[in-house]
């Protein structure tokens, strides 16, 4: 008797736990349904709870689309994954081709940096060419590391398809703005990868030369005051691509927004991050 009651009391206080949790998840629902959703310029967009993966808002989130550099995600997911924090990665000539003439920095072919160098170059002033050399220093050729990241996204339970590890424009290249949500809630678990993709200016040094980086786009981000993190892209195709990070009182978000205009792309991001915020 003694047991029985004992479990009884234990049930008692497990069904009152769970539904104060459901009585307060309806309520944060509630609340979130009962405003107006702001109307953005992007064509598709999502909003992920960066610790559950839960969506908070979305316009057309699953639409596979061009996903520009944002791609570069998936790329600095595989370095972090795959690349010892010593190990040197080499600037290669069939890489440096793909971006000739860079005004955004220019290495010499065989000149090398460290991984977390390398992530800076990627996503804080998102050199194309830097993506090609990471794709051949993992997997010896920019086909082979496609078909690693596309493998990746599998194990992520995402649909998203690459073409190459810098998001330029390709037939079979698309991501949805949810896939990329999920691949960036998984990368910026990395500290190097938030601190490139926080910085508007920082130093990288290769090999041959110690050097200041700038990307001062990304000071547009930080009208925001929850902001800490982004990465934009652009190409014809896609259009401007953003993926931003937000947190406020201990909660952190993702944004994505694709196929916006470089007049709206942040202030789509800015709009969908106050509404679930707020």
């Amino acid at each position: 008797m003694f047991i029985l009651k004992r479990w009884i009391h234990v049930l008692s206080i497990t069904f009152l736990i769970t539904g104060i949790t459901y009585i307060t998840n309806s309520v944060k629902l509630s609340a979130l349904s009962q405003k107006s959703a702001p109307l953005i310029k992007g064509r598709y967009a999502v909003v992920l709870d960066a610790t559950t993966g839960e969506v908070l808002y979305e316009k057309d989130a699953n639409v596979p689309a061009a996903p520009a550099s944002l791609a570069k995600l998936m790329t600095a997911l595989l370095v972090m994954e795959k690349v010892r924090p010593n190990e040197e990665i080499a600037i290669t000539q069939h890489a440096r081709n793909t971006e000739d003439g860079s005004a955004k920095i220019s290495l010499r072919v065989g000149e090398t940096l460290k991984r977390d160098e390398a992530i800076k170059l990627l996503l804080t002033i998102s050199v194309d060419y830097v993506a090609e050399s990471i794709a051949e220093h993992i997997s010896g050729s920019g086909k082979g590391f496609a078909a690693l990241m596309n493998e990746r996204a599998r194990e992520l339970g995402i649909q998203a398809t690459f073409h190459n590890a810098s998001g330029a424009d390709g037939k079979h290249h698309h991501a949805s703005a949810h896939d990329l949500a999920v691949i960036a809630k998984e990368v910026i678990r990395y500290p190097a990868v938030l601190s490139a993709m926080h910085s508007v200016s920082t130093t990288v040094q290769t090999s041959a030369q110690y050097i200041e980086i700038h990307n001062n786009g990304r000071k547009e981000l930080y009208q925001d005051p929850h902001a800490i993190a982004s990465k934009s892209g652009h190409t014809k195709r896609a259009g401007y691509t953003l993926v931003t990070v937000d947190e406020k009182n201990g909660r952190r978000i993702i944004t994505v927004v694709l196929q916006s205009n470089k007049e709206n792309a942040y202030k789509d991001a800015q709009k969908i991050t106050t509404y679930v915020l707020d």
